[in-house]
């Protein structure tokens, strides 16, 4: 399972520049929208992956 999490931070760093070249217009709302999508992917992994370095979750062996 850690190791999902990790190919989705390299999919989000991938999906992040796709939005980089895209163009930096401001004004756009599709883009504005997506990088918001992005930043919440990025929080969720980031709990996702405290959650399984918890040491009770690596005691329990998951």
């Amino acid at each position: 399972m850690f190791k999902k999490i990790l190919i989705t931070g390299a999919e989000l760093d991938h999906a992040e520049e796709l939005l980089r070249q895209a163009g930096n217009d401001e004004n756009n709302s599709e883009i504005k929208f997506l990088q918001g999508r992005l930043n919440r992917a990025r929080q969720l992994r980031h709990r996702a992956t405290r959650i399984f370095n918890n040491p009770i979750m690596k005691m329990l062996g998951l």
